[in-house]
């Protein structure tokens, strides 16, 4: 039941009995938040399948990190991923296994990334990192690396490498503000999609 607060508890009742079996009190265990776990998560600004950051997170500490990145004249480099064929993986497989393909894909995902870089869940099958202080040249093979950790990684029921498209975009050359980063990798997104998908593209 609801408390007044908005948690939910799930109660099991076990009454303190005495000798004349009269009721002298009762215990009360297993609260738990299950209702409200995922909406919790939502609100803290983590992706409840994956256990990233969502998109609510990137909004804020996009622009943050952006705006830092200005004052200190650092790089800052933007990874729009794309997973290849996902609507197939879920039509053939179901959403269920799809779930898990996510989740493995975000396990080996931060597996590659460095200490600073973050990692959002854009929507659906499609995820951004942002990485502070990496140049393009130095973002592309970072992104290469993730590329091949996923293929090498990450799999299909039946056994076929789960592929990823990325593109790239960087300050200062591709802007200084996060919709400007975001525009750039979202066309190069595309354009590694039209070349056959499995690949990175930058400038």
């Amino acid at each position: 039941y609801a408390i007044a607060i908005g948690l939910y508890l799930n109660v099991s009742r076990h009454p303190f009995l005495a000798m004349s079996d009269r009721p002298l009190g009762d215990i009360f265990n297993d609260l738990t938040f299950r209702e409200r776990y995922e909406d919790l998560l939502s609100r803290s600004g983590q992706d409840t399948l994956t256990g990233c950051l969502d998109r609510s997170r990137f909004d804020i500490e996009g622009p943050q990190m952006l705006r830092a990145a200005v004052a200190s004249k650092a790089a800052v480099s933007l990874l729009i991923i794309d997973v290849d064929h996902f609507k197939g993986v879920n039509d053939r497989f179901g959403h269920q296994e799809g779930d898990r393909i996510l989740q493995k894909l975000v396990e080996v995902m931060k597996a590659r990334l460095r200490q600073g870089d973050r990692l959002f869940r854009y929507g659906g099958e499609e995820f951004v990192v942002l990485c502070p202080g990496l140049s393009h040249a130095d973002a592309l093979r970072h992104a290469e690396t993730i590329r091949l950790a996923v293929s090498a990684g990450v799999f299909t029921p039946d056994g076929k490498a789960v592929t990823v498209s990325i593109g790239l975009s960087s300050t200062p050359d591709d802007g200084v503000a996060i919709a400007h980063l975001l525009s750039e990798a979202d066309l190069r997104l595309y354009s590694a999609k039209a070349r056959g998908r499995d690949c990175v593209v930058g400038r």
